[in-house]
């Protein structure tokens, strides 16, 4: 929201020519900003907010039934929507930004993860999960979450990608990702030079290859991780003030 120079965005967005594009903390400005880029996406879910949790996602992939949800709080929306390929195949994509951790106190954010997490695991579509978590790589949570959701990091073995902050050239944390199901292949994974936000924007190309799931393990959980999941949801829809 602190980025009031549009320009450096919607060239990016041409000259890379993504199929789609994530974006976070956009409020009303931004938002008759983006319509510039309409013209070049058949779908788009605006969501914009004047408190940072505003979200937009554009696609010139189908989006099959997407929508904003609250898992938590009242202001802090998530994404959801089947996307069809081109081959006529479906998946499943999230868009997420959670509430970041107040000091020690992460109970809120660790559940909205667990929640998507644990959709993730139930549902039969394979899935693409995408967003600034708040967390690190290699944090608890987030080794939680993939275990939860089986979902495969891009990033191992390749390395950290920081992302944040992108205002200081010493100091930067891996803070968004992208994570995807064994069925996806990495084609490119980059981070992009600054486009005047806090954050550097993240570039990431799949291909849906549903073979390529015999050849990637995925991360499996067992009882206690689902246990411990279900424990952590608990506590952050409590500490939301959520009825289970």
């Amino acid at each position: 929201m602190g980025n009031e120079n549009a320009e450096p965005v919607l060239k990016l967005v041409r000259a890379l020519g993504p199929d789609m594009v994530l974006l976070l903390e956009t409020d009303r400005w931004w938002d008759l900003q983006l319509t510039r880029l309409w013209s070049e996406y058949s779908y788009v879910v605006a969501h914009p907010q004047d408190d940072s949790y505003g979200m937009h996602l554009l696609s010139r992939l189908r989006l099959v039934d997407p929508r904003v949800r609250f898992l938590l709080e009242d202001y802090v929306p998530s994404i959801v929507t089947r996307v069809q390929l081109r081959s006529g195949e479906e998946i499943d994509f999230h868009g997420v930004h959670p509430k970041p951790p107040p000091l020690d106190d992460t109970e809120e954010r660790d559940a909205e993860l667990l929640l998507v997490g644990r959709q993730v695991h139930r549902d039969p579509l394979p899935a693409v999960v995408a967003g600034d978590l708040n967390d690190v790589a290699w944090s608890r949570t987030t080794r939680q979450f993939q275990e939860i959701s089986s979902l495969l990091d891009p990033r191992i073995g390749r390395g950290l990608y920081p992302t944040f902050n992108a205002h200081w050239p010493l100091l930067r944390w891996p803070l968004d990702h992208v994570f995807f199901e064994e069925e996806f292949v990495l084609l490119d994974l980059k981070v992009l030079p600054g486009i005047g936000s806090d954050h550097f924007p993240v570039y990431v190309s799949l291909c849906h290859r549903p073979g390529a799931a015999a050849v990637q393990a995925e991360p499996a959980p067992d009882p206690d991780d689902l246990q411990d999941a279900e424990r952590s949801i608990r506590e952050g829809r409590e500490e939301a003030g959520e009825p289970e």
